[in-house]
């Protein structure tokens, strides 16, 4: 257990580099919940995103003919489940997306009903 809490100690089973104060290493359970399996090993966040990717892309391309392929653990293949993370950047950068779709969607209401009361008021 001391191995994967010293991160300084530690290495991606990706990529076979250490850890360094601008790429660590982190514990697999950061990223995923695995509930069929007890893997413990740890990975870089770039090399496991990349990882996603090319599996994610895999499925895709694989999709029309094989049934839908969900990730799996990197040792035993157990079914895993992506956990939600969120730094402060893509969570404001969302948070202001949603307020622009909000105000815009209120904007074009108010305006629409401009538009059907000057049509009722020329009408009479």
């Amino acid at each position: 257990m001391s191995d994967i809490e010293n991160v300084e100690t530690l290495q991606c089973i990706i990529c076979f580099e250490d850890s360094s104060p601008e790429n660590k290493v982190e514990s697999i359970k950061n990223f995923y919940i695995q509930p069929d399996c007890s893997c413990r090993y740890n990975v870089h966040s770039k090399c496991i995103n990349e990882w996603q990717m090319i599996q994610l892309q895999q499925r895709d391309q694989q999709q029309h003919i094989y049934q839908t392929r969900k990730l799996s653990c990197l040792y035993c293949n157990s079914p895993i489940m992506v956990r939600a993370k969120w730094n402060g950047e893509s969570y404001k950068k969302n948070t202001i997306q949603i307020i622009c779709i909000i105000v815009g969607s209120i904007l074009g209401i108010a305006l629409l009903m401009i538009f059907i009361a000057l049509i009722v008021n020329s009408k009479r």
